[in-house]
């Protein structure tokens, strides 16, 4: 059974296995989570292998053969590079990130992580997807059951239990180490979230949010400014050593705050707690307001002014947020190749101020790339 052709193609399919422990070592920094990575790519490659020898078309076979191979290259690709920026596993709030990403912003991380690393890791899988492709289509060197049909009965029986076991150990021991199981839990999950908050946060106002009112010594005008992508080690006001806020350390009423931590490192699930109720604590779902939602109630008139794309492969999260405030201006619409500088927010702040409410309160929305670096 086990002929010159079978070893051949079962040393060939083994390789991205082979490429995840030889390099896993350097780049997964603990060892607990290089062995569960190796245990479940293991049981991957064997699901899908033991599928593919179930069926008897030999050319249908090799064709099957090689898209595994591809699939298996790319996740690992992934989930490599990942562990060699990150230094942590692909979890599902960096997938919930990736799902709220536009093209410029996919683009932008790109431009920053396509490392040496990445490329030669890239290149690794392109000549063995080339020599895998020579060698299935070329040389037709491809697994084949050479045996009687009762032995070759058992042998396919053999296989569908090693496809149903893998499925199994991945469900039960390894799911949060697998990129498609997690990504497909991840997703829905995304999803929900994202329905429910259309039906909360949302809205004008919120049910959860009990007897709002304005203080009388209230200020009449009330300006948030959200802006990701400032640094606070380039900051003056944080001990820089270069004057870079000259305007704002002339205010004699101004508290510095140096002590804040982020309850996470991507801006989307960040702002998802610092907008709302929400907090690394006590994490709301369903009974859930936001800062809009609460100056609406008190009687403020709200204006979003954003910079940011309100949508990129899904409609995002501050976006609904934002979607609570009386007066929405998104000021950056146009094709993904332009690039647009936060001074366009500045002419919807003067209408905003000019507005003839006595109560306001503004938001600006201006982050940076959604990956939160």
């Amino acid at each position: 059974m086990f002929t010159k052709n079978n070893l051949a193609h079962s040393i060939l399919l083994s390789i991205p296995l082979l490429v995840l422990c030889l390099s896993g070592i350097f780049l997964i920094p603990q060892q607990a989570d290089f062995i569960r990575e190796v245990c479940n790519f293991t049981l991957l490659t064997a699901f899908f292998y033991a599928l593919c020898f179930l069926i008897s078309s030999v050319k249908l076979k090799a064709i099957i053969s090689w898209i595994i191979g591809f699939i298996l290259s790319f996740l690992l690709l992934i989930k490599l590079n990942f562990y060699h920026i990150y230094q942590v596993k692909l979890s599902a709030s960096a997938l919930f990130v990736i799902f709220e990403t536009n093209a410029q912003e996919t683009s932008e991380f790109l431009e920053v992580y396509i490392s040496s690393t990445f490329l030669f890791l890239a290149g690794i899988f392109i000549l063995y997807l080339l020599g895998y492709a020579y060698t299935l289509f070329k040389r037709k060197m491809i697994f084949q059951l050479d045996l009687k049909p009762s032995l070759r009965i058992i042998i396919k029986m053999g296989l569908l239990g090693l496809a149903v076991v893998s499925a199994y150990l991945i469900h039960w021991k390894f799911s949060e180490f697998n990129i498609l199981y997690t990504t497909k839990t991840s997703y829905a999950d995304y999803k929900a979230t994202k329905k429910l908050i259309k039906k909360t946060l949302a809205q004008p106002s919120s049910p959860y949010l009990k007897e709002v009112k304005k203080n009388a010594n209230a200020p009449k005008i009330g300006v948030v400014i959200i802006g990701e992508s400032t640094n606070r080690n380039h900051m003056s006001l944080y001990g820089y050593y270069r004057n870079t806020n000259p305007l704002l350390a002339k205010q004699i009423e101004l508290w510095i705050s140096k002590d804040v931590i982020t309850p996470h490192v991507h801006t989307v699930t960040a702002l998802n707690k610092i907008l709302t109720l929400n907090s690394f604590e006590n994490k709301r779902k369903k009974e859930n307001a936001s800062i809009i939602q609460l100056a609406n109630q008190a009687g403020y008139k709200t204006f979003w002014l954003s910079n940011q794309r309100p949508v990129g492969i899904n409609e995002s999260v501050p976006t609904l947020i934002g979607n609570a405030a009386n007066e929405k201006k998104f000021l950056n619409t146009d094709n993904y190749n332009r690039k647009s500088y936060d001074e366009v927010l500045l002419p919807a702040f003067n209408e905003a101020l000019q507005d003839s409410a006595t109560y306001k309160m503004i938001f600006f929305a201006s982050f940076g790339d959604t990956f939160g670096v």
